[in-house]
């Protein structure tokens, strides 16, 4: 709960990050509940499936242009919930079997140590031809 972002436009179901924020500890016993049931029975119900796409429009372009938008896929927060949950459960475990070469999106400079990686890669192959 504390990892959602606030200021954020709700979902589909209109659901905020404020709203579970503040939920009084009764409600949050209950979600608790769900989200231990959804991975016990690995089945998201079809809610968490489900986003709406939006239009956003790159900055600096010419706004009469449909190339110059995104889309971008606005979920039920209670997805975020799911996923933040998810993310925080796998990510260990991942990042000790990953290769370094699949890790440029992942969090604290990877991406510089993969492109060290790469340098110091390069000069091995080219030392050894």
């Amino acid at each position: 709960m504390k990892a959602l972002k606030t200021g954020k436009i709700p979902g589909p179901d209109g659901l905020s990050a404020e709203h579970f924020k503040l939920m009084p500890e009764e409600l949050l016993t209950y979600i608790v509940q769900i989200v231990n049931l959804i991975f016990k029975d690995k089945d998201l119900p079809q809610e968490t499936k489900e986003g709406v796409v939006s239009p956003v429009h790159k900055s600096g372009k010419d706004k009469l242009h449909p190339e110059n938008y995104r889309g971008i896929t606005v979920t039920n927060t209670f997805s975020t919930l799911i996923e933040g949950i998810l993310k925080d459960r796998l990510e260990p475990k991942l990042l000790k079997v990953q290769s370094k070469l699949q890790r440029g999106f992942t969090e604290k400079n990877i991406v510089i140590e993969y492109r060290l990686y790469c340098i110091c890669s390069s000069m091995t192959f080219t030392r050894r031809s």
